[in-house]
C-alpha cells in the first residue's frame, strides 16, 4: 500500500497544498521504481522543493 508521507496525519491539507501533495506522491512512486542515481536524485530535488512551496504556503507552522 502506498501512502504519501507529505499529508499531515491528521489528513486535513488546504487547497494550495493538495496538487503539491499530489505532486509529490507521484515523484515517490517513480522514486520506487527507478535505479538510474542521477534520476533519483533529479527526483529527490524536485521533491524538496515542492516541500520548500508547501512551507512557503503555511509560514507560521
Amino acid at each position: 500500500m502506498l501512502v504519501a508521507r507529505s499529508i499531515p496525519a491528521t489528513g486535513a491539507t488546504c487547497e494550495k497544498c493538495v496538487p503539491l501533495d499530489k505532486q509529490i506522491a507521484r515523484y515517490r512512486f517513480l522514486e520506487g521504481r527507478i535505479n538510474d542515481q542521477k534520476a533519483l536524485d533529479g527526483i529527490k530535488r524536485l521533491i524538496a522543493e515542492l516541500h520548500d512551496k508547501k512551507k512557503a504556503n503555511h509560514p507560521d507552522e
